[in-house]
Formats: structure tokens, sequence, C-alpha cells
């Protein structure tokens, strides 16, 4: 069994200052490191192994790609083209320094970039190699890492002028893990907080929900926590993200957990099996 790890661009890059974010691949090389938090990745790192250390697991790590994404599909009309691409090499910048980072703390990890080996047909994200990508991960003793990205349409158009990807996006992981029947123990969302009554940046006295129950109708699970969501919470931002874990969870019959990767020690916890954060369960 598997247990997936997912970095949300949140607590690995400063998306607080995306405005800023360069559109151009050869300033994003310049700049681009002065938008990632590489302290944060470097602890968890070694959450990570020390973890490892202690009890061995089948691992798969995701990132989310923060401005290193989010800011260039928002200003898609201004990039150079075609656009996919340089969307693509920027999360790939982006994922090369946090390589860099989990290495020098002994996090062996090895890149699958899903716009070069994933399609999108039919309304699905097609993946039909990873279970090889794993297998090889696995051989070469280190963890395979996933990231949000640009993913190629599989009838695509020879017209250079049409955009031929869609994008998969670092949240999307989890369940097309899922779908390949790859079994999977838990899921662990490293934000960078946890899920509180009331937005704990604005609310000092915001109550920690430790534990959600994934039953029913999750705008409904989540009123029943004093929580009462719009529809665009439930379709995007942080709570579209608990959605993904809550209907997951539901679906595979696994624990999912939301932490504060501000919070040291414990996302090494969550691997060694201990509760923090806040935990949804069936």
């Amino acid at each position: 069994m598997v247990t997936i790890i997912k970095f949300g661009g949140s607590i690995i890059t400063k998306k607080k200052n995306s405005e800023s974010f360069p559109i151009e691949l050869e300033k994003i090389g310049q700049e681009g490191r002065n938008y990632i938090l590489e302290d944060n990745v470097a602890e968890l790192s070694k959450e990570i192994v020390s973890a490892q250390n202690k009890k061995y697991q089948d691992l798969v790590l995701i990132h989310g790609a923060g401005p290193f994404g989010h800011t260039l599909v928002k200003r898609k009309d201004e990039l150079e083209k075609p656009g996919d691409e340089v969307i693509h090499n920027s999360v790939c910048y982006l994922n090369n320094i946090l390589i860099e980072i989990a290495e020098r703390n002994e996090l062996k990890l090895v890149h699958i970039p899903p716009f070069e080996v994933m399609n999108y047909e039919k309304g699905k994200f097609v993946f039909g190699k990873i279970n090889d990508y794993l297998k090889y991960a696995k051989e070469e003793n280190k963890i395979p890492l996933f990231h949000g990205d640009m993913v190629r349409l599989k009838d695509k158009s020879k017209d250079p002028r049409v955009e031929n990807s869609v994008i998969v996006s670092g949240d999307d992981f989890p369940r097309i893990i899922y779908s390949y029947s790859i079994p999977i123990d838990k899921v662990i969302m490293v934000a960078d907080t946890e899920v509180y009554d009331s937005d704990p940046h604005k609310n000092p006295n915001a109550k920690l929900i430790p534990y959600i129950k994934a039953k029913g109708k999750f705008s409904k699970a989540m009123k029943h926590y004093g929580i009462t969501l719009t529809d665009e919470d439930q379709s995007g931002g942080f709570f579209g993200k608990v959605s993904k874990m809550f209907e997951l969870s539901k679906e595979a019959n696994i624990p999912t957990y939301i932490i504060n990767g501000n919070k040291r020690g414990d996302l090494e916890a969550v691997l060694l099996g201990k509760d923090r954060g806040t935990k949804i369960a069936p």
C-alpha cells in the first residue's frame, strides 16, 4: 500500500506575492527561487526521511504549483506561445529546485512529469503506465514525485495556435492513483493550515476541527462543524481541496489528513501513525 503526501503550494511557495511573479521563462529562471519557501521544503524533507528510518513505507509525493502554475494560467493570454509549454517548464523549474533541496536533506526523489507521461481523453486523465513508474522508483530506492502540470489532449489539433492541453492539479493525483486500483493507506495534505471553524489567519479565536466524518454530502458535513460554504468555496480554494480529500476518504474508505506544515513534527507524526491536524475518515 502507498501513503500519498501532497505539499500544497501554500507551504512551499510564496503565494501572497504571486501578482509580481514573472511570466517569461528567462525571468522565472532568474527570479523564481525568490518565490520558494526553501526552509519549509528542507524541514518537511527531513521529517519524511526521519519517519522512513523509523518505519519504512511506500510513498508517493506530490506538490502543488503555487505561482509557478496558477499565476501563469491566469495570465495565459500574455505568455509566449505555446503557452502550455511555458507553464510546464515553469512548474518543472519549481520541481527541480524542490528535488535539489530534498536530496540535500537525504530525501531521494524521481521526477515523473505529467506533461510527458499522461494524456487527457474523454473527460479523464489517462496514465496507463503508472504502475511501471512506481515500480521503477522503488527499484531505484527513490520516491516518485508528481506535480500540478499541463496534460496533453489525446486528440490534439494540428493547428499550433490551438491549445492542446488541460490542467491537472496536484490535488487530482490521489484520485488518479486510486482510479488505477493502487492500494492507498492514507493521504496527507500538507498546507499552511488545518481545518478550522473560521479562517485562522483572520480570526485568532478560530477553533481547530480535529476530526471530520466522511459521510454524506460535503457541505452538510461542514455545516455540522459550524462551517457554511458557498458554491465557490466547494469548487475552489482551500475548501475545494478539503472537499476532494473528503470524497476520496469516503469512496476509498481511507483516512486523509490536512496538516499545517509550519508545525514542525506533524508530518512525521502522521507518517508514524499518530493523528495530527484534521483527520477525515469514514
